[in-house]
């Protein structure tokens, strides 16, 4: 996905926008690698940046440039998304495992 051109935002919200992307990104790595523990990090870090990004913007070419970070935002979320799904989906497929698994061995004295 290409970046957004930040260059009408105020330097303020260009900023933040820019550490909540490079924030995002990091975090897609980090999922694409099954880093749970530094997702969970980096979207902490983000959330602080966010605050401030939501503020009113200084007219409607900053409106746009608002509106298409949080395009690439929402884009880059479900991504993220997609691979939590998955790798929950998969944790609990385990864990079933195991279970019948317990249940099969106590079933037989185990």
């Amino acid at each position: 996905m290409e970046s957004v051109n930040r260059t009408r935002l105020a330097p303020q919200h260009s900023e933040r926008w820019s550490e909540v992307l490079s924030c995002t990104h990091e975090m897609l790595d980090a999922a694409r690698s099954e880093a749970w523990d530094r997702v969970a990090e980096l979207e902490a870090r983000r959330w602080d940046a966010l605050e401030v990004v939501f503020e009113p913007t200084e007219g409607e070419g900053e409106a746009r440039e608002v509106a298409a970070c949080i395009s690439e935002l929402l884009s880059l979320d479900g991504m993220i998304l997609e691979r939590l799904t998955r790798a929950r989906d998969e944790a609990a497929r385990t864990l079933g495992a195991l279970r019948s698994g317990r249940r099969g061995a106590s079933a037989y004295g185990g």
